[in-house]
């Protein structure tokens, strides 16, 4: 990759296997909103980004270097070899090849750990569309305001300490319905120091999930989003219903528990357990696969 700064953009050039609307199309980050120039805006870290690309150039607009180096770099995992990563799933079976080819520029985004935590227990029961509504009135109702970018404002996403300081009649007017007690509670235990969020990345994975299930309104799909989408954990395998069936399809003639199900492939995959739940992930939903 060539990468450089200019006029308030970060240009990187030479970039491959990456895609910013499979991105933001996979369903694992709720901030980026498509504009009419079909380039994405959003918040991250309490900055704000606009993203475009144009076939292997990327461009990054409203940000310097040192950002790109301590914030996008990571944040879009650049320092990870997709090119090594899907030569070997395709290398598992066919299935796997047809979804990486298809999913080509897919990225597993590095998010922040307290802000996929609500966003994910706010998923559960939900659609895409109404988690990224209830994130937006959370995050202008109780984020900070950071500023305007072409003529819209943007906030930043509410902390621990101000989730933990609204009733709960505040939370649901947020629309964040039965899960308004969840929020409460979770934001309490991170503010107090009794969860320590941010140390769970460092632990092995059993030990980050099995402490994530802790948490009120966190189950084991929940608890596998989480750790992948921001803690790198990349032995997990986030299974819904509907991925269950997708698993059952392509690689099973009996029917299995949801628990079963995520055993049997993280056990397949091993450390490819995430990358390839993404790939499927997309693949099967825009094929209609098992729904």
């Amino acid at each position: 990759m060539n990468i450089y700064e200019k006029e308030n953009m970060v240009v990187i050039e030479n970039i491959y296997d990456f895609d910013i609307n499979q991105i933001f199309d996979s369903g694992q980050g709720f901030r980026f909103k498509k504009q009419s120039d079909n380039s994405y805006t959003g918040v991250v870290k309490g900055k704000i980004l606009n993203v475009s690309q144009t076939n292997n150039t990327l461009y990054l607009k409203n940000t310097n270097i040192n950002d790109f180096n301590n914030i996008w770099y990571k944040y879009f995992s650049l320092d990870m070899n997709y090119s090594d990563i899907t030569s070997n799933i395709c290398k598992i079976d066919n299935h796997l090849k047809s979804a990486v080819e298809f999913g080509s520029g897919l990225r597993i985004l590095d998010q922040d750990e307290w802000e996929i935590l609500i966003t994910f227990i706010l998923s559960s029961n939900n659609s895409i569309q109404m988690v990224e509504n209830i994130i937006d009135n959370l995050s202008t109702k109780h984020g900070d305001y950071l500023g305007e970018y072409k003529g819209k404002k943007y906030y930043a996403f509410p902390t621990p300490e101000k989730l933990a300081s609204l009733s709960l009649d505040e939370l649901r007017e947020c629309k964040t319905g039965f899960r308004d007690k969840y929020i409460k509670s979770v934001a309490e235990d991170v503010l107090s120091g009794k969860f320590n969020l941010y140390e769970l990345s460092s632990k092995d994975t059993n030990s980050c999930i099995n402490q994530l299930k802790s948490l009120s309104g966190v189950g084991m799909k929940v608890a596998d989003c989480i750790a992948m989408f921001s803690m790198r954990k990349l032995d997990v395998f986030p299974v819904d219903i509907w991925m269950k069936r997708v698993i059952q399809e392509f690689y099973l003639d009996t029917d299995m528990s949801i628990p079963k199900i995520r055993n049997y492939a993280i056990e397949k995959f091993g450390n490819l357990s995430s990358f390839v739940q993404l790939y499927l992930f997309f693949y099967a939903r825009e094929h209609n696969i098992g729904k």
